[in-house]
């Protein structure tokens, strides 16, 4: 296998997506009332049944292709993804449904 830039970048991010990337969010007001101030959540590459769970989201409404700046329609190109989203009327409509698909791919765990 021949290594150009544009491999090394997908196995970085492939190896980022193995070990984990995390972010820290404001934390919710019981855990403000014991003076934890920010939650982290730890994104890893998703499990299949979160997969299924957010190919739900395309019951809701048909996903819409977006468009995107050239450099970021680039990087999308090489990764050979498309960037689509919910229509934000759908997204209104159904805000409980998509919320729960985006904490579920959030959370993305191994059933235990």
């Amino acid at each position: 296998m021949i290594m150009n830039t544009q491999n090394i970048e997908k196995l970085a991010a492939m190896a980022l997506l193995d070990r984990g990337i995390a972010f820290a969010i404001p934390a919710p007001w019981p855990l403000r009332l014991v003076g934890k101030k920010q939650v982290q959540i730890v994104v890893k590459q998703m499990y299949l049944g979160t997969l299924l769970h957010l190919s739900t989201l395309d019951r809701v409404a048909p996903l819409e292709v977006l468009s995107v700046p050239e450099e970021r329609k680039q990087v999308l190109e090489a990764m050979e993804a498309q960037p689509v989203s919910l229509p934000a009327v759908a997204i209104a409509i159904h805000a409980k449904t998509v919320c729960k698909v985006v904490a579920a791919c959030l959370l993305n765990s191994a059933s235990k």
